[in-house]
C-alpha cells in the first residue's frame, strides 16, 4: 500500500511541476507581448490559452505582483523612471 501512495504521490507532483511549467512559459510570452504593445489584452489572454482577459490578468498579477497593463507601462521603452529593466 505504501509503494501505491508513493507512486500517486509522484504523478502528482509531476502534474504541479508541468503545470507550473506552462503557467510561467505563458506569463513568459505574455511579457514579450505586452511590452510590445502591439495586442489587446483580449487577444493575448486568448492566445495563450486563458478564457478571458480577466483570468488572464489575474493569474499574471498572482505571479508578477502587478497588473499587465502596469508590467506594459512601466516596462517598456520611455516607461516610468526608477522601474527595473527587464532581463
Amino acid at each position: 500500500m505504501e509503494r501505491a501512495s508513493t507512486n500517486l504521490l509522484s504523478v502528482l507532483s509531476m502534474d504541479v511541476l508541468r503545470a507550473d511549467g506552462r503557467s510561467r512559459w505563458r506569463i513568459a510570452i505574455a511579457k514579450q507581448a505586452l511590452l510590445s504593445g502591439a495586442k489587446s489584452l483580449d487577444r493575448i489572454a486568448d492566445e495563450i490559452g486563458y478564457e478571458s482577459a480577466s483570468a488572464f490578468s489575474t493569474a499574471f498579477s498572482k505571479r508578477l505582483g502587478c497588473s499587465p497593463g502596469r508590467f506594459a507601462r512601466t516596462h517598456s521603452v520611455g516607461g516610468s523612471a526608477g522601474m527595473p529593466a527587464i532581463s
